[in-house]
Parts: structure tokens; C-alpha cells; sequence
């Protein structure tokens, strides 16, 4: 691409004097840009069960492309299944926005909340005219409203037409139905009213707010507390509204969020469709994605699709704004402090935003086995947010205070920088990364890049085109940076009150689990198992022979994702991605032990010091594959012992006695529904957790 044309003020603007200044030159700044059934769960390498014939009309791309299947039995009966078009009129739309200024008018940060509620407000003539970028394939937002039709020529003025094939006619009943559709599609919506008699009072909104930022926030940081006003934008108040209900503890809490999600997701469309210039607004962008990481948290299928779905539009949105645009990264304000206070605000929050919409968008890899949409060459120029001390600073003077070596926006640091510190290193803290928001992004790229090494080796081809060396050394420095994050959570008491704490433990499950990415064929063949057929037989069949040959790979995979089994039972901290760690890791668990009983029984029927090892040794070694403390610790050292050589000892986790006994596989299974039912907050923990009782209750049968 080319670079943009200089926007910046003009020498007889002064910039800063007001706040819509501050807006004008974050415009300038930012010229947008387009650039479970029930089946045999329990035996799992047994033939299928007369169940899994429903799999049979589904192909392997359709299995492998989604994350759909557990939503079976779903908490889907909160919202009414009433989207069919009805007689119900859209409400009367403000007439379209007159712009008499010689470029595309400015949109503020705000909007249904003012004296138009449907319309954007904008700048009139004021400041100087900004053009378009020069890239052919980017331009401004402009609220265009199609009214009629162009007049086309006669058909008349055309040669005699021959037709080429024989298709029916349109006739002018087919005319006549053609055009009734079209007016429909205008005249009336595809919702049904919707009963506003118990929406909740201002004081109900109010704690969800304060519930948002209490719990919320910290883990997804886009939102300035210190100068929200849940008045100026309403949907995005909205948005935050229905995240801070699940908090609430209220009765149908869930439900009533999952409502109100699909409330202000429907408000989003609407605004969408009534003037474009809405998505490329800062706010906007924020309410999207919270949308969207409660449709995959709050336990509703049309929301969870919706929100799958929609995960391309929300990046679309992004790139069309120019959040990823590097050009934004170089801008340092003068003014007053109030002014430039103002202005970094700004700046800092489309930057988070487009940090946040990254690891939402790379979080589908470990969360739910799909590619992500961002490239990382689209990020490559950006800098790494500010410190969260800055971002939550209650007023100029105290953001001031935080670097008084400045008069400027203290300083940032390069994305790239940091993450070749890391990778070369394995270190982060001499690139001056010490912000958990800064660490999550950096870890989220490590496991952006194992998921695209395992694509690149695993895709069809892969083993032709790629170069083994390579790929191994690109491995070891993944997984070297990636271990940085695999602290151990050390079990004394009050640990968990720690400031930070939450941050390292959801940290340090996302590491572990990125370890253990590569697992091969045991990680990209499990799930077809568990759903049935018509993958299921080549997949356990595929799993066995891997297994034979990669037995201690199957110990890592084991040990790993115990340990988050057991960080997520132990240290919940109700983080929206907390239910899925504690779901993948059990599940991984429960797959593993069939896997460890062959390869023990294959090691037992061989001569040497360890057959029949568990027959004949009275006191038999207890090894805690769920460990949490240090690897020097006599524990840690027992489980690595056992990782590295696999010699035969008694598997134990929290309330499992023997994982390799006849009870390990059902006693793993009745643990992880344990451990999901007390994740109450997010409604995706009683769809996982009825999954997992589906299993049990197959076992019973």
C-alpha cells in the first residue's frame, strides 16, 4: 500500500483548543481504511455405539469445523425462537444526514445517546478539508441510503436478444413476488416486538456497570473507566450492562443476560444498516466485541453461532477504522494536560481495542480448534498498550504523576521489539514488559504461532513442503518462550488473594496448554472420536498408532493438562475462557487414560525390572499428576520422573484416587461436571458441564 497523504492540522488551527479538536486530529490520525449425542464415551476405543449413526450424513470438513456439538440439551430456551419476519414496522427513521462540508463528515465518539439518536454526531464545516487515502480500496464512511433504483436503459435500444438457454421465463406474477420481497425486506422487521415491562431500573443498570468493571475488566481492559459515561453511548452501555449481569447472582441472571445481549446485538445491527458511518466509531467497535465474547461465554446457541460467525465482520470492522494502521502509533499531542490527557485516551483505547480484538481472535485456536482471521503481519508496527496504571489513572494529574520525565504520552514499546525479545531470550522483562495485558498479548502470539507451525506441518502437503529442522527448531523456540508463562501456582494458603495472582493463573493455564498444541495426532483426532462416527473408527484407529509410538508424548499431554484441571478447580477467578480450560483439560484427561493403560500394559508384558510392577509391589509409588508447585519439589520431580521414563506408579488427582483404575474414567468425568458446576457465572460451564454428564450417563447404561 501506499502511505497516506500528510493530515495533519494546519498551522492556523491551533490543535487541542476544545474537545471536538481532539476528536478532529484523532480523525486525521486515523483515516479508516478497507483494505453429544450419547455414544460410547466411556469406551473409548470400543466400536461405535448404535448412537453415532446420526454422524452419518455429515461429512469430515462439517465435523471438524466447528465447536457446536456441546451444545446439545443447550440453555437455548431463554430467548423465544421467533426471528421469522413479522408484521411488526420498523420504528420511523430520521431522514439521512445532510453534509454540505467539503469532506466525509466526522463521527464523534458518540452516538444514540445524543439529540439524534440514530444519527452520528458530527462535525460541520469546521477544520480543514481531509481527503482520501490514495489506496484505491480505502475510503470514509459516508451514510449513503438506497431510496430507488437507477433508471436503467430501454431494453428496446438493445440488438434482438437470444437467449442462450432454456430457462422459464420471469413472468409478471415472478416480477410481482420478486418486488414484494424487496418491500417486505423494507417495510417490516425480522424481530418481533420485544416487552420492555421489566427492564431493570437505573440502580440495577447501575451495580451491573460497577459488576463490569469489578470483575470484568481487568482481563479485557478497552473501556476508560475514569471517563465512562453509561449516558453517552447506549448500546455500549448495554454491552456492558449484560456482562455485569452475569456477576449479579441474581435469579435468571443468565438468561436475562443472554436477553439483553441479544438486545444490544440487534441495536448493533440496526445502527449498522441505518448509516455506516456507526461501525468505524471507537465505541462501537467495543460493543461488537463484548457482544461477542458473551456470545461465546454465556451458554446460548444462537448467540454462540452468531458470535462465530460474526468474528470476521468484527475484524472487517476493525481494518475498515484503522485500528491495526501503524500510522496512528507516531502521534504526539501538545496542548494543555487536560488536552493532552484527552488525546492519549484516545489513542490508548483504539489501541487496546485492537489488542483485544487479536486475542479474541487467537483465543478461537486453543478454545474452539478454528483458524484465526488476523494476520500477524497486520499487527507487525503496532505498539504494546500502555501500563494499566496509566489506563486506569483517575484524572490528568495523576497520569501525569506516572511519568514525570515527560510532558508527552509516556513512552510506549514496539510489538516487534518485545516479541523478539521473547523469542530470542525467553525473556520479556528486559524489553520493559511487565504489564499482565502486555504478557497475555505476548503469550497470545506464541500460541498464535504454534497453532500456525501446526497447521503448516499437519495441512495437506505439509510434510512435502516443509522442512523438518526448521519446523523442530521453530518448535524449541516456541516452546522455550511459551515456559516463561508455565509458572507454578505454589498451593499456600491465601495465595489466591494475591495481587495479580488471577492474571499469572490464567496465564499459566494458556502456557500449558500451547505446550502441549503439537501434540500431533492425539490432539487433532480427539474430538472426532468423542463426536462418532463416520470419523470416529479411522480416528481411534490413527490415535492408537500414534500413541504406541509417542508414549511419552502422551505422559506430557496427560501431566499438562492435569495441572490446568486442577489450577481451574482450585483457583477459579470466574474469567469468561475459565469454563473451556476446565472442560479441554479434563476431557484431555479422561482421552489420555486409555492411552496410558495400553502402553502400561504393553511396558508390563515386557521383560525388565518393571513387569508386573503394579502386581507385585506392595507399596506401590503415588505420583500427583496434578500437581501445582515446583518442578524441584519431591512431587514436581516424581511427576517429571514419570513423564520422562514412564515407569509404572499410581496416578492420582483431586478426588481420584487410581486414574488408571476401572473407576479412573468415570471418576475424571464426575470431577470435571463437579468443577464446571461451581463456574456459575457463565452460562457456557452448565453447557459443558451437561456434555460431560451426558458422557457419565452413557457409562451408567
Amino acid at each position: 500500500m501506499t502511505d497516506s497523504p500528510n493530515m495533519g492540522s494546519t498551522p492556523s488551527q491551533p490543535p487541542y483548543e476544545t474537545p471536538a479538536s481532539v476528536q478532529m486530529l484523532a480523525y486525521q490520525t486515523f483515516q479508516p481504511q478497507l483494505p453429544l449425542h450419547s455414544l460410547d464415551y466411556m469406551g473409548f476405543f470400543s466400536d461405535p455405539g448404535p448412537y453415532s449413526q446420526q454422524y452419518d450424513s455429515h461429512s469430515s470438513m462439517d465435523i471438524l469445523s466447528g465447536f457446536d456439538w456441546v451444545f446439545n440439551d443447550s440453555i437455548d430456551d431463554i430467548l423465544p425462537a421467533a426471528d421469522a419476519i413479522t408484521t411488526s414496522t420498523v420504528p420511523v427513521a430520521l431522514g439521512p444526514v445532510t453534509v454540505t462540508s467539503s469532506r466525509p463528515p466526522l463521527i464523534q465518539e458518540r452516538s444514540l445517546g445524543g439529540r439524534t439518536p440514530c444519527t452520528p454526531d458530527e462535525q460541520e464545516t469546521t477544520g480543514p478539508a481531509v481527503p482520501e487515502d490514495r489506496w484505491p480500496m480505502e475510503w470514509c464512511a459516508a451514510p449513503v441510503q438506497l431510496t430507488s433504483l437507477p433508471v436503467l436503459g430501454k431494453f428496446e435500444q438493445f440488438f434482438m436478444y437470444s437467449r442462450h438457454f432454456d430457462v422459464p421465463p420471469i413472468n409478471e406474477n415472478i416480477r410481482d413476488g420478486i418486488m414484494k420481497s424487496i418491500r417486505q425486506s423494507a417495510q417490516k422487521s425480522p424481530w418481533e416486538p420485544i416487552s420492555l415491562a421489566d427492564f431493570p431500573s437505573g440502580t440495577t443498570l447501575d451495580c451491573f456497570v460497577d459488576l463490569y468493571f469489578a470483575h470484568f475488566h481487568k482481563s479485557t481492559p478497552i473501556i476508560h473507566r475514569p471517563t465512562f459515561d453509561p449516558g453517552k453511548d447506549h448500546f455500549l452501555t448495554l454491552a456492558i450492562a449484560s456482562i455485569g449481569a452475569c456477576y449479579s447472582g441474581l435469579q435468571n441472571a443468565m438468561s436475562f443476560s443472554n436477553a439483553l445481549a441479544e438486545v444490544t446485538r440487534r441495536l448493533l445491527v440496526f445502527m449498522a444498516e441505518y448509516d455506516p458511518r456507526f461501525v468505524r466509531t471507537g465505541e462501537f467497535l467495543a460493543a461488537e466485541l463484548l457482544v461477542s465474547l458473551h456470545g461465546f461465554s454465556g451458554g446460548s446457541k444462537r448467540l454462540y453461532e452468531l458470535s462465530e460467525s460474526n468474528r470476521g465482520t468484527l475484524l472487517n470492522h476493525a481494518r475498515n477504522t484503522g485500528i491495526f494502521d501503524h500510522r496512528f502509533r507516531s502521534y504526539t499531542p501538545a496542548g494543555t494536560l487536560q488536552q493532552r490527557w484527552e488525546a492519549w485516551i484516545f489513542v490508548e483505547k483504539m489501541r487496546r481495542l485492537a489488542w483485544a480484538i487479536f486475542l479474541h481472535d487467537t483465543s478461537s485456536t486453543y478454545c474452539r480448534g478454528t483458524r484465526p482471521y488476523i494476520s500477524l503481519m497486520e499487527i507487525r508496527a503496532m505498539d504494546m498498550p500502555a501500563s494499566f496504571q496509566h489506563w486506569e489513572a483517575e484524572s490528568p494529574e495523576a497520569w501525569a504523576a506516572l511519568h514525570p520525565w515527560s510532558r508527552s504520552a509516556p513512552p510506549s514499546i514496539k510489538y516487534s521489539v518485545a516479541l523478539e525479545g521473547l523469542l530470542k531470550d525467553g525473556q520479556d522483562s528486559e524489553n520493559g514488559i511487565f504489564d499482565d495485558y502486555q504478557k497475555h498479548i505476548l503469550l497470545a502470539t506464541a500460541v498464535r504461532l504454534m497453532w500456525d507451525t501446526m497447521e503448516l506441518e499437519f495441512s495437506a502437503g505439509g510434510g512435502i513442503l516443509t522442512d523438518p529442522e526448521g519446523l523442530t527448531a521453530r518448535r524449541k523456540a516456541l516452546h522455550a518462550a511459551i515456559r516463561t508463562f508455565a509458572l507454578p501456582l505454589e498451593p499456600r494458603p491465601g495465595v489466591s488473594r494475591e495481587t495479580g495472582f488471577d492474571a499469572v493463573v490464567q496465564q499459566s493455564c494458556l502456557a500449558h496448554l500451547a505446550l502441549i498444541m503439537d501434540a500431533d495426532d492425539l490432539i487433532n483426532y480427539t474430538h472426532l472420536v468423542w463426536r462418532g462416527q463416520p470419523t470416529s473408527g479411522p480416528a481411534r484407529k490413527v490415535i492408537l498408532e500414534w500413541a504406541a509410538w509417542n508414549g511419552k508424548k502422551v505422559r506430557q499431554v496427560a501431566r499438562t493438562t492435569a495441572f490446568v484441571w486442577n489450577a481451574t478447580r482450585r483457583y477459579p477467578f470466574n474469567h469468561h475462557l475459565e469454563s473451556y480450560h476446565s472442560f479441554h483439560s479434563g476431557f484431555l484427561v479422561w482421552s489420555c487414560i486409555p492411552l496410558l493403560q495400553a502402553l502400561e500394559a504393553d511396558q508390563a508384558s515386557e521383560p525388565g525390572p518393571n513387569a508386573q510392577y503394579r502386581q507385585h509391589q506392595d507399596q506401590p509409588e503415588v505420583c500427583q499428576l496434578d500437581w501445582l508447585g515446583s518442578d524441584d519439589s519431591p512431587e514436581g520431580q516424581r511427576v517429571a520422573q514419570w513423564v520422562e521414563t514412564g515407569e509404572p506408579c499410581i496416578l492420582r488427582m483431586h478426588g481420584i484416587p487410581d486414574l488408571l483404575s476401572g473407576q479412573g474414567s468415570r471418576q475424571i468425568l464426575q470431577q470435571t461436571a463437579d468443577n464446571l458446576e461451581r463456574m456459575p457465572v457463565w452460562g457456557i460451564s452448565q453447557v459443558f458441564r451437561n456434555a460431560v454428564l451426558r458422557a457419565l450417563h452413557a457409562n451408567e447404561q
